[in-house]
């Protein structure tokens, strides 16, 4: 299932019951928890290796200056909260 898993949270309910019932994985596309870089700090943290974990913050940006790209087009929307 491609991003968003669901439009509205009644709407997973159903999706839920029809994975069962087919015995299959449902999950959003979200390609970086496959990452390397994400997979290595999993395992860091799961490992203790760094200690223990006290507090997360993330920020996501990129230089993008396109006027054609979606990110920059009002009538579109506009912003990223396509990409996550």
């Amino acid at each position: 299932v491609e991003k968003p898993l669901a439009l509205d949270a009644k709407d997973i309910a159903p999706l839920i019951q029809l994975r069962d019932e087919k015995k299959v994985l449902v999950c959003e596309a979200f390609m970086v928890i496959y990452h390397p870089q994400w997979i290595k700090v999993r395992d860091l943290i799961a490992s203790g290796a760094i200690g223990r974990l006290r507090h997360v913050q993330g920020a996501f940006s990129y230089y993008n200056v396109d006027p054609k790209n979606m990110r920059n087009q009002l009538d579109l929307g506009g912003g990223a909260l396509p990409d996550i």
